[in-house]
């Protein structure tokens, strides 16, 4: 290991086996699996005032509180876990907070399964109903809201479980200790219950991850698609040091690419864009990114690059070009590429303005015989922009006439 590299502190053993990927996830979804396990204030609340309300019948109906050791704790765990519950409002969920909310949370189902121990032992009917009422309702949200960690969650499903039939066992009513047979089968089915709720929300995450994937990406290329490509230039303005809003962007036509798909068919041409596509990866840097923004259409962001990276990445992306490909069945296709360049800040700082420079710097490529690369915001720019807006209103112009003859034809006799 190289000098200076720091080494990451090795996580202890308890930790990996209960936060610990319960299968090899990647980070990012395993940071949201996480991320279920807070719960709602309305949620919380809601337990606080069950568990007082259990507290209070149970002090009306026997004229004596529970056992101030066990209140003791509840007031404990229920103070200690309000300031790590305000601690993860509004901020990023770090390891070693959750870790500490987590522990706080299942301190706090475990002292409530013993309050309801307690209340069962009193004896009476309805605080027995209660008491096994409160243990149900802190197993559901064990299955509903820890789903994340399946195997914590069947630790307490075990532990509330047995509290259940301790108290059971140690109640003076008369047939409570036959209950206490259904206590494994209840164990079990919970615990089932939380494995399958946590294979479920994987799924579900699963499906959220890949249609997010796929919302920012070219099928056929696996490119980022004018979408993410948009979200891109938006922040390359950002950033810290000298270089921080310098960038390149450089607009690609493939020269050519309408032959290969009226000769030899759209799966060739298919293939050109794909192949096409893995060479513009590799004439890059890793910091560079290339997207698909249309049908033979590319975009390419230079973060940090200047007017001299940027030509010099115009001609090897050309040069990556200009060699044959070979497509199925083994016909050979040769393309060229006309690229348009613009400079931020040089030529601008708003994002879409800049993707229109480069757009018309294009233009001129195409129009100067193809296979060259044009700069935003020369003579030759200008020029195409008045040519584009020629065309656009020759274009408006002729649909006006013709719609001006479709009147007067249809109104003569």
């Amino acid at each position: 290991m190289a000098a200076g590299t720091a080494i990451p502190p090795a996580q202890p053993r308890w930790h990996r086996l209960v936060l610990g990927p319960v299968a090899a996830e990647p980070a990012e979804l395993r940071r949201a699996l996480l991320d279920t396990l807070d719960e709602a204030w309305s949620l919380q609340v809601f337990e606080l005032l069950w568990t007082l309300a259990v507290i209070g019948l149970a002090w009306q109906a026997t004229g004596q509180p529970l056992p101030p050791p066990w209140l003791a704790a509840w007031l404990g765990v229920e103070l200690l876990s309000l300031p790590l519950r305000r601690a993860g409002l509004g901020r990023p969920r770090g390891g070693r907070l959750r870790a500490l909310r987590v522990g706080a949370n299942a301190l706090r189902l475990l002292v409530t399964g013993l309050g309801a121990m307690a209340v069962l032992w009193l004896g009476q009917v309805a605080l027995t109903v209660l008491g096994c009422v409160l243990v149900v309702g802190a197993l559901a949200v064990v299955v509903a809201r820890w789903a994340a960690l399946p195997r914590l969650a069947g630790a307490l499903v075990v532990a509330l479980v047995g509290a259940l039939a301790a108290g059971v066992w140690g109640s003076p009513l008369p047939g409570m200790h036959a209950v206490v047979a259904m206590a494994p089968v209840g164990a079990l089915a919970f615990t089932l219950l939380a494995v399958h709720n946590h294979r479920l929300l994987l799924q579900l995450l699963r499906l959220q991850f890949e249609n997010r994937r796929l919302s920012l990406r070219d099928p056929l290329t696996g490119l980022p698609n004018r979408r993410e490509f948009g979200a891109q230039l938006s922040r390359a303005g950002g950033g810290e040091g000298p270089a921080a809003g310098r960038f390149a962007l450089l607009c690609l036509d493939i020269d050519g690419f309408k032959h290969v798909n009226d000769d030899l068919g759209h799966d060739a041409g298919d293939q050109l864009l794909t192949q096409a596509a893995q060479r513009f990866r590799d004439a890059l840097r890793s910091a560079d990114a290339v997207s698909r923004i249309g049908g033979d259409e590319f975009a390419v962001l230079l973060p940090g690059a200047g007017r001299d990276t940027a030509g010099l990445v115009a001609q090897r992306l050309m040069a990556a070009l200009a060699r044959p490909f070979t497509l199925g069945g083994g016909a050979v296709a040769r393309v060229g590429l006309s690229i348009g360049i613009a400079v931020g800040p040089d030529d601008g700082s708003d994002p879409q303005q800049l993707l229109r420079l480069a757009d018309e710097a294009l233009y001129c490529a195409k129009r100067d015989g193809k296979g060259c690369y044009r700069w935003a915001g020369g003579a030759d720019a200008s020029e195409a922009a008045a040519a584009a807006a020629a065309v656009a209103a020759s274009a408006a112009t002729s649909a006006a006439a013709a719609s001006a003859a479709a009147t007067l034809a249809a109104g003569a006799p």
